[in-house]
């Protein structure tokens, strides 16, 4: 089984430490889980259309978290669009 790197951009760290700590304890677990299965075939995770290298959506409560999957380093990249 591959395990993949999850690597946050700042500011989608200091977003995440902007969330009341009650939801951030239910998006923490589910963007951790992106460790061990980061592609869409679960429940809550949409490959979003139009972009390349592709961009993922992971549904998380009420919260979005968009994510890349860069395989040749075996590492996710977290990141806030705004």
């Amino acid at each position: 089984m591959n395990i993949f790197n999850i690597q946050m951009t700042q500011a989608a760290a200091d977003d995440l430490k902007d969330i009341p700590d009650k939801l951030r304890e239910q998006i923490i677990p589910d963007i951790k889980s992106l460790s061990t299965n980061p592609f869409p075939s679960r429940s809550g995770i949409k490959k979003l259309k139009g972009f390349k290298p592709p961009l993922y959506r992971l549904r998380s409560g009420d919260y979005r978290v968009l994510y890349r999957i860069e395989s040749k380093e075996r590492g996710t990249l977290m990141k806030k669009n705004t």
